[in-house]
Order: structure tokens, then sequence, then C-alpha cells
């Protein structure tokens, strides 16, 4: 029986071909506070995005 539980969307780093991953450097690199609050937004998209929203 399948769970009725949400799922969450995957959080995918963009990456260089070289292997480098700016956006997670940049987060890395802010206060605890701002990393707090970014990862709060992060955490409402992976759990509460519309079911059914077209992404694009």
């Amino acid at each position: 029986m399948a769970s009725s539980a949400p799922r969450p969307l995957n959080i995918h780093f963009f990456r260089t071909e070289t292997g480098n991953e700016p956006v997670r450097d940049w987060l890395l690199g802010l206060t605890k506070g701002e990393m707090k609050n970014i990862g709060a937004d992060i955490l409402a998209v992976q759990w509460k995005w519309p079911v059914g929203k077209a992404l694009g």
C-alpha cells in the first residue's frame, strides 16, 4: 500500500564541469543566521510546493 505522506522535492546544487558548486560555496560563506533563514526557505519549497504545479 502506498504511503499518503508527502514526499520532498530533491535538492540539487549546480555543478560546473570542473566539479565546483558555486551556490553551495556561497551558502557556506553566510552567517549562521542567514544560513538558517535560507535553510527554512529550502525546506518550505521541498515539502510545501503545490502538488500538480507545472515546473516548465
